[in-house]
């Protein structure tokens, strides 16, 4: 059931995570259609998997299975709400269809997984490739689980925009891996008081990148300053912060100049345009007003 609210309704500090200005309610779906069927072990040692799945991922995991309950009802209503902005089918997917999803609970095992499939990514808490998406779960915390949607928004992302610009990229990521519950229904994109303090913090201190050289950075600058770890609550760099603080304030600033241009935004990058010139034409040319209003806005929050 899609809940339709008017934009002039968004209230500052319950934000609205789809585009339009629209808050979508997703009933939870969710079912585990293997739960319990042993795998070898992932990692070449003893420790068996269990294999879960649902209407879209497939998870293959050594965390209890009361965890993967919980992850699996959350990655479905991430995948909804996000299939609705990013106008992806949301119908249930084949057999060979269903995105697998490896799961460890300790670090030994996803850093020895990563190391003979993907070497660059030991030592991180997960990563995304074209077949699967990996993450260490060792409970099933608000963190570990954002770790995992933030993984998800890339993979889903990419499929409509496959080289989005690294801020919008990790912004978008970031922004879809904070959540609450709310009257049974998830809500995504809420208030990271870790990254406001940290910009704010930035801000005060006139560190911050200038929004003409945030939204510039190439893939290899922008990751050349992420810490050892991977994008995390406790070590991230500032262009992860900004990119987050960045997305949000697009889509949730209040009046009329900004309500529904994301939306416009995101179209234009999918139709493959440059995403700087895009984004002057979407919000005008002006970067330096901009620029302002967005500083302003998380420092007076």
């Amino acid at each position: 059931m899609n809940v339709h609210v008017k934009p002039e309704d968004a209230v500052r500090r319950q934000p609205l995570a789809t585009f339009d200005g629209r808050r979508i309610g997703v009933g939870l779906w969710f079912v585990l259609f293997a739960g319990g069927v042993v795998l070898p072990g992932a990692t070449g040692g003893e420790k068996a998997f269990s294999e879960f799945g649902s209407k879209h991922y497939v998870i293959q995991t050594d965390v209890p299975a009361k965890t993967v309950q919980r992850v699996m009802g959350v990655v479905e209503e991430l995948y909804d709400e996000l299939a609705e902005c990013f106008g992806i089918p949301r119908m249930a997917l084949g057999e060979g269809e269903r995105v697998r999803i490896r799961l460890f609970s300790e670090r030994a095992g996803f850093d020895e997984y990563a190391a003979r499939h993907a070497p660059m990514h030991v030592g991180y808490k997960g990563y995304a490739t074209t077949e699967e998406i990996v993450a260490l779960m060792p409970d099933s915390s608000d963190e570990a689980v954002g770790l995992l949607m933030h993984e998800i928004c890339h993979t889903l992302l990419h499929r409509v925009i496959p080289r989005p610009p690294p801020w919008f990229n990790e912004g978008l990521a970031c922004y879809y891996s904070t959540y609450r519950r709310r009257m049974g229904l998830l809500r995504f994109g809420q208030m990271h008081e870790g990254r406001l303090m940290a910009f704010r913090k930035a801000i005060r201190a006139k560190e911050h990148l200038k929004l003409g050289d945030l939204i510039r950075l190439t893939p290899q600058e922008f990751y050349r300053a992420q810490p050892h770890g991977g994008p995390t609550a406790q070590a991230e760099s500032l262009a992860y912060t900004e990119s987050w603080a960045l997305v949000y304030f697009l889509l949730n600033a209040p009046g009329k100049e900004y309500r529904g241009k994301f939306g416009q935004y995101f179209e234009r990058l999918r139709a493959g345009e440059d995403s700087v010139a895009a984004l002057e034409k979407v919000y005008g040319p002006d970067l330096g007003k901009l620029e302002r209003e967005w500083v302003n806005y998380f420092w007076n929050w």
